[in-house]
């Protein structure tokens, strides 16, 4: 597997199985039963990036919490 950072597109699988492009806001962190990793919807990350907000909050609480 491949290093995941903040701003890759990764595609993740939500927690009703369904998979999604998404932005990352972090690395690969360790979960409570398995790695995950936090990311947020294209248009957020482009909406706090031209904000010039912190990119790893992506408007607020990250939206998806995806399971490696």
């Amino acid at each position: 597997m491949s290093e995941i950072e903040p701003g890759v597109p990764v595609l993740i699988r939500d927690a009703f199985g369904e998979w999604l492009r998404r932005r990352a806001l972090t690395g690969v962190i360790q979960g409570a039963d398995f790695p995950v990793v936090w990311a947020c919807r294209e248009e957020e990350w482009a909406a706090a990036h031209a904000e010039g907000a912190s990119l790893t909050r992506c408007r607020g609480q990250p939206r998806t919490f995806a399971s490696l």
